[in-house]
């Protein structure tokens, strides 16, 4: 019986996590439309950029922390929101190189400059009428709201959900630790949580 409760629970985990992973994915997916719109918008205002259709991209999505439009030689023509400090020049980095390339790009969640806050960088091309590659559009999206929804995700009275990147570092906080995003997920730090259980039975009337 404990066997049968043990596998029903994970089944249950498993769902959760794969519900969780599609909403991850869709609103990734979401942020590229949201630029490819952008460009196309340029595009049909002959490449000019124009910061009213930024305004209201970042006003209506409040998740767009920056965006911005850069030209082929790397130089920023056009942009709102709060400046992303890049650590080198934009040719030098993969997402430019992917867009003008004719490639969309999105980066791993990066840590923000403000502790335990995340950013997710996305790119795509922007092309002229003729479909020549004339710059890119890019955005610095905050990860932090899709990671509040899936923290409020319940599992029953005790569980919950985080996330954690590759590298096993927190990108939510957690329950163990309110502070724990950034943190390197270490077994020790949940060792007086996790402890071992048996099962309850009980005599049904």
């Amino acid at each position: 019986e404990a066997e049968l409760v043990r596998k029903k629970v994970l089944s249950h985990l498993e769902s959760i996590v794969d519900q969780n992973t599609l909403m991850v994915e869709e609103f990734r997916i979401e942020r590229i439309r949201d630029l490819n719109l952008l460009a196309l918008t340029s595009r049909a205002n002959g490449g000019e950029c124009n910061v009213f259709h930024l305004n209201n991209m970042h006003l209506e999505r409040k998740i767009y922390r920056h965006i911005f439009m850069a030209n082929k030689e790397g130089r920023i023509i056009c942009n709102n929101g709060t400046k992303h400090v890049f650590g080198q020049r934009l040719t030098d980095q993969p997402w430019f190189k992917a867009a003008t390339q004719g490639r969309s790009f999105m980066g791993d969640v990066e840590s923000a400059e403000i502790k335990g806050t995340y950013d997710l960088l996305i790119a795509v091309p922007m092309k002229s009428r003729n479909g020549r590659i004339t710059g890119v559009l890019a955005a610095t999206v905050d990860f932090n709201g899709i990671a509040h929804i899936m923290k409020s995700t319940g599992i029953g009275q005790t569980g919950e959900i985080y996330l954690l990147n590759k590298d096993g570092v927190f990108l939510t906080s957690t329950r163990v630790g309110e502070n724990r995003a950034g943190v390197r997920m270490l077994p020790e730090l949940f060792a007086e949580y996790f402890k071992e259980v048996s099962p309850d039975q009980y005599i049904d009337y």
